[in-house]
């Protein structure tokens, strides 16, 4: 029961998470240096959606003036929050095409194929991010791997950790693995 009940509170919590859409920004100095946003909800009643489809705009516009693969990501990020996730996926399949290997480009196919519902896909994407990225997020996408490995799965249990994570089974949960609860905390 325990279990049951530490599963339905990490569904709970992943109806109100974030997507992990990645974005460029650009310094006072002219140098772009690689974000990692965690405020960007992607649901539309917490986001302006006009403010950011007159940032779209100038983003694209950004993009044809100086030929920035920043600015189109960032146009293809904003595309994304405003749920147009095909349009996105387009412009970040060109642009892995144009500039193999861009951490930012696998993490965020990663997250629109799991948005369009292709885990199988998303687990492919994700996996390459981490491999250009090992830190990325805080060393946390091993959940997201864990999560979308489980959604894959053929025998998936609610009665084991999506995680493979082991608190015992007394009724009070104990840590015979000697997990960093803090880093665990963070991570999830």
């Amino acid at each position: 029961m325990r279990k049951i009940f530490l599963t339905l509170i990490c569904f709970a919590s992943i109806g109100s998470s974030f997507a992990c859409i990645n974005e460029y920004r650009t310094l006072l100095t002219g140098e772009v240096v690689y974000t990692d946003p965690s405020s960007g909800k992607v649901w539309n009643k917490e986001i302006d959606s006009l403010e950011l489809r007159n940032k779209s705009v100038e983003l694209l516009a950004a993009y044809k003036r100086s030929d920035s693969l920043e600015y189109y990501s960032d146009y293809a990020a904003a595309l994304t929050y405003l749920g147009e996730y095909q349009n996105a996926k387009k412009i970040y399949e060109q642009i892995e095409r144009l500039s193999p290997n861009l951490y930012t480009t696998a993490s965020n196919l990663g997250t629109i194929y799991e948005l369009i519902g292709k885990p199988d896909s998303a687990l492919i994407w994700i996996k390459k991010s981490i491999e250009l990225n090992p830190e990325s997020h805080n060393g946390s996408e091993w959940i997201h791997i864990k999560i979308l490995e489980y959604k894959l799965s053929e025998s998936a249990d609610l009665q084991t950790s999506i995680l493979g994570l082991d608190f015992g089974t007394d009724v009070k949960p104990s840590n015979p693995k000697n997990y960093d609860l803090e880093e665990l905390k963070e991570h999830i």
